[in-house]
């Protein structure tokens, strides 16, 4: 008995918790009271079968729990990787309800060379012709964001049609691979049907690994495994004819190419060398392509005519000027490489860890800036926003402007603790007083009947001082003796963050304007994209439908609250508006990318501020909407 995707969701969340109530599973998985029972009863019955030493137990008033003696604590851990580790490749959470599609495609790819008919796919998988014929329009969808095609031919069945990198690209991210060396509790289709054995992963595995480390290649750990699929699958593809025939033979990718390609002892030709090289350097990291410059601009050429109209175009419509720093402006030439060479060869990567995509959910000045640069840098097409480079690129933004510095107003604080002043050595560090701009005067409580507080902000004081302070002008901020994390954290928020030069995004939340909705899902997001459009002063430079197609994926990568149903987003401006923060309220609760929403609450950013609004957006909007 193999597990669906739910119940490795409910059996991860049953061995990572103390207790489980039913009414959890039920809002966690989104469903009824019976399909929950019967979820549990499922999934004790999998134990048994498999002969797992856990034993899910019911106890009344607490809800649900797993029972196990402590000597299966390494067993236990290992099955709590296993269910972390499936449910952290996105292709399960993209197929959850449509899991025959994986298969279909697999089968097709596996047997390009002829066409299949819908009923040898039904004999193959198991099921009725009826059920193919639905999962069909699935396929089709999933296959369109790598350009590949069914092409149908009366008599003869279908196959896929598209070009040679982009299907292997496609094998590659149907390829699952799991590293737990448990007995697998969902069926790992994708072996069977490309007769791999985990000794055979493994094999080329640790033989890739010498060659990657030998050549010194700034591959990512995701890029990695990919290479390892890549090598796995190629023989079960056309060798390559008519493809790129530029000189990379100078590159260190190119020469591991030549090495990796003789321990599959196929498909050596150069034009498989070229394209290994490609896939390669498609897998990399970022500043990898900070060298070798002549060589990028052999390959997509027109990257650098691209860059220039970009910053000339996000300068005139949002006064963001991304000439003026020249690490960014590196930063953004890099990925235009990396972007260019994965668009202009097919090689695509729908396939990411699922906590990646979750991170970037948490990053939405970020992500509308990542989305702005696609947007005006590329023909983009909707499925890039799916790809693993518009994350990668989402977190280097995040990164980048992680290290830009605020400047703050002065603040001046009085300090008094009940420990005298040496106690205060621990306090002063974790104020950064030179970063925040902090004059602070340490004194004795005898002292204060002297002091002027009009020229102090805050009076920070000891919680265990009794005294009568009713009658201290400046607000009190109390802390203890082993300033817990929270404490520091408080300061930041409360008072430090509006002390920055800029102005703190934050503020833009003081004065929301609610929008309330009428009418079904289409027609609600079709008044937002009008209202934001056209009746607020927003400065913009793109059609509406180019503007509307952005703010789907605005609306589709936007940050969750986690304690409620609504959505965030960033929308650039390059001035001051009356509402600088929007709430539109549906009239009924709707799904969007498998959560429940219901509202979308637009968060305007002054781009003509730089950079640095971009890293108080992300920082202060994920603390206030995680609150």
């Amino acid at each position: 008995m193999f597990l669906t995707f739910r119940e490795i969701k409910i059996l991860k969340s049953l061995l990572t918790s103390e207790f489980v109530e039913i009414e959890d599973i039920m809002r966690y998985c989104k469903i009824s009271l019976r399909t929950a029972q019967d979820e549990l009863k499922i999934l004790k019955s999998a134990i048994v079968d498999w002969k797992l030493p856990i034993k899910i137990v019911n106890q009344r008033g607490k809800g649900y729990t797993i029972d196990y003696n402590s000597q299966d604590i390494p067993k236990i851990k290992e099955i709590k990787r296993y269910c972390q580790e499936y449910l952290n490749q996105n292709i399960n959470h993209i197929f959850q309800y449509h899991s025959r599609v994986p298969a279909i495609c697999r089968n097709l790819f596996l047997n390009n060379n002829i066409y299949l008919k819908i009923e040898s796919l039904a004999q193959l998988l198991h099921v009725s012709e009826s059920t193919i014929a639905k999962d069909m329009p699935y396929v089709r969808k999933f296959l369109a964001m790598y350009e590949l095609k069914i092409q149908s031919t009366p008599y003869n069945g279908m196959r896929i049609v598209g070009t040679i990198i982009a299907q292997r690209s496609c094998m590659v991210d149907l390829f699952t691979v799991y590293r737990s060396s448990i007995v697998p509790l969902v069926e790992n289709e994708n072996l069977q049907q490309y007769r791999f054995s985990n000794t055979k992963i493994e094999e080329i595995y640790n033989r890739a690994k010498k060659v990657v480390l030998k050549h010194h290649l700034l591959i990512s750990d995701d890029g990695f495994i990919r290479l390892v699929k890549y090598l796995l699958i190629i023989s079960y593809t056309p060798e390559l004819s008519n493809f790129l025939t530029k000189d990379l033979c100078n590159l260190q990718e190119y020469k591991a190419s030549e090495s990796l390609l003789k321990l599959i002892d196929s498909h050596q030709s150069d034009q498989e060398i070229v394209a290994l090289t490609l896939f390669i350097l498609s897998n990399s990291e970022t500043q990898r392509f900070s060298k070798d410059r002549s060589v990028w601009q052999q390959l997509v050429p027109e990257v650098d005519k691209q860059i220039h109209q970009l910053i000339v175009k996000m300068y005139q419509a949002y006064d963001l000027d991304l000439s003026q720093n020249d690490h960014f402006k590196e930063l953004i030439y890099n990925f235009s490489i990396k972007y260019g060479l994965k668009r202009k060869y097919g090689l695509y990567a729908i396939e990411k860890l699922y906590n990646h995509k979750q991170i970037v959910r948490k990053l939405p000045s970020s992500s509308a800036l990542a989305s702005y640069i696609i947007f005006y840098l590329f023909e983009w097409r909707e499925s890039d926003f799916f790809d693993q480079i518009y994350f990668d690129f989402v977190i280097s933004v995040y990164i980048f402007t992680c290290h830009l510095e605020n400047e703050y107003y002065p603040t001046n604080i009085l300090l008094v603790n009940e420990n005298g002043k040496p106690a205060n050595d621990s306090l002063i560090k974790k104020l950064n007083i030179n970063h925040y701009q902090i004059a602070l005067d340490q004194r004795y409580l005898y002292e204060l009947s002297e002091v002027d507080f009009d020229k102090y902000d805050y009076m920070l004081i000891s919680e265990g001082i009794d005294l009568d302070l009713r009658n201290v002008s400046i607000p009190l901020i109390p802390f203890n003796f082993f300033l817990s994390n929270d404490f520091t954290i408080n300061l930041w928020e409360n008072i430090f963050a509006a002390k920055r030069k800029i102005g703190a995004v934050s503020n833009y939340l003081t004065n929301t304007l609610i929008v309330n909705l009428n009418g079904g899902e289409t027609e609600s997001l079709e008044q937002i994209y009008e209202y934001v459009y056209h009746q607020t002063n927003y400065s913009r430079k793109m059609n509406f439908k180019k503007f509307k197609r952005m703010m789907e994926v605005l609306i589709y990568n936007a940050i969750d609250n986690s304690a409620g149903t609504l959505k965030y987003l960033n929308v650039f401006t390059n001035q001051l508006l009356s509402n600088m923060s929007i709430l539109f309220k549906f009239e009924q609760e709707f799904t969007i990318n498998g959560r429940t929403v219901s509202g979308i609450h637009i968060i305007f950013l002054n781009s003509s501020k730089g950079l640095l609004e971009i890293k108080n957006g992300d920082s202060e909007l994920r603390r206030h909407f995680d609150n």
